[in-house]
C-alpha cells in the first residue's frame, strides 16, 4: 500500500476531478468537522450506519490535537483499542494500527501513552510494527520497538516485520528490528 493510503488497504478513494482528496487546512486541527468530511468524500453508505469513529479518523489524518482532546474523555479512553469498523468498509482496525499506517509517529507515540495495547492484531493478523515496516515508516517501527513491540510480529500472519524489511531491502528498518 502506498505510504498515506487508506488503513485498511488499497489505493485512496478519488475526489472529484480524479485527484486525491485533501483535508482542508482549518479541519486538520480542528476535529470537529472532520468525521464529516471524511465521510462527504470517502462513504458510499448513508451516514446513519456508520459509528462514530472520530478517534479513529484522528489518527488516520494524523490530527494529534483531535486525539489528545478525544482522549480526554472517558467514553474515547475505553475505545483506544476498539477496532472500530470504518464507513467506507475498510479493515476493522485500532487507532494505533491506522496511525501506524499512516506515518504518523507522534500519534503512534501518543496512542501508546495512553495506554494503546502495542501488539493487538487486525482481522488480518496484523500489528502496528507490521504495517509501520510495510509502508516503510521507520519513526513509526522505532517508536513501536522503544515501546516493546514485537519485532516477531504475530503468530497470526505469515509475514513479520523482519522478513519484510529483508524483503523489501530497508536496512534502516531492519537494524532497528534486530537490536
Amino acid at each position: 500500500m502506498a505510504e498515506g493510503g487508506p488503513p485498511g488497504g488499497g489505493d485512496p478513494p478519488a475526489a472529484s476531478g480524479g485527484q486525491a482528496a485533501r483535508l482542508p487546512a482549518s479541519l486538520s486541527s480542528a476535529g470537529r468537522n472532520l468525521k464529516e468530511w471524511l465521510r462527504e468524500q470517502f462513504c458510499d453508505h448513508p451516514i446513519e450506519h456508520c459509528e462514530d469513529t472520530r478517534l479513529h479518523d484522528a489518527a488516520y489524518v494524523g490530527d494529534l490535537p483531535t486525539l489528545k482532546s478525544l482522549l480526554q474523555e472517558e467514553s474515547f479512553q475505553s475505545r483506544i483499542n476498539e477496532k472500530s469498523v470504518w464507513c467506507c468498509g475498510w479493515l476493522p482496525c485500532t487507532p494505533l494500527r491506522i496511525a501506524a499506517t499512516a506515518g504518523h509517529g507522534p500519534c503512534v507515540d501518543f496512542l501508546l501513552r495512553k495506554g494503546a495495547e502495542i501488539d493487538l492484531v487486525d482481522v488480518k493478523g496484523q500489528t502496528a510494527l507490521y504495517v509501520a515496516v510495510v509502508n516503510g515508516h521507520l519513526e513509526c517501527a522505532k517508536i513501536l520497538l522503544e515501546a516493546g513491540a514485537d519485532p516477531n510480529g504475530s503468530r497470526h500472519h505469515r509475514s513479520t516485520p523482519v522478513y519484510h524489511a529483508a524483503r523489501v531491502g530497508r536496512a534502516d528498518i531492519l537494524r532497528e528490528l534486530i537490536r
